[in-house]
């Protein structure tokens, strides 16, 4: 990931629309300050929500925004992730 791709990234977390914006767990790792390997543990443990899409997993940048606030996602964050 290149300095304008984390720029334009950074600057979706601000906007709204953009928070819905689903990215790559590798592409995430960055973002959150942890280890590719660490954030598939993050998943596995349902700690940060994901989906599957076709072979890979993504997290929107708005569950980047709450995971870097809030830190893990709890069963109710689940439970909403899922009703929608």
């Amino acid at each position: 990931m290149d300095s304008s791709e984390r720029a334009q990234l950074k600057a979706a977390f601000t906007d709204e629309e953009a928070s819905k914006r689903r990215i790559s767990l590798k592409r995430a790792a960055p973002l959150l300050g942890r280890s590719y390997p660490s954030v598939l543990r993050l998943k596995k443990n349902r700690q940060i929500i994901c989906v599957q899409v076709g072979g890979q997993f993504e997290v929107t940048l708005g569950e980047i925004r709450r995971f870097l606030s809030h830190g893990n996602a709890t069963e109710a964050d689940w439970q909403r992730h899922e009703s929608q």
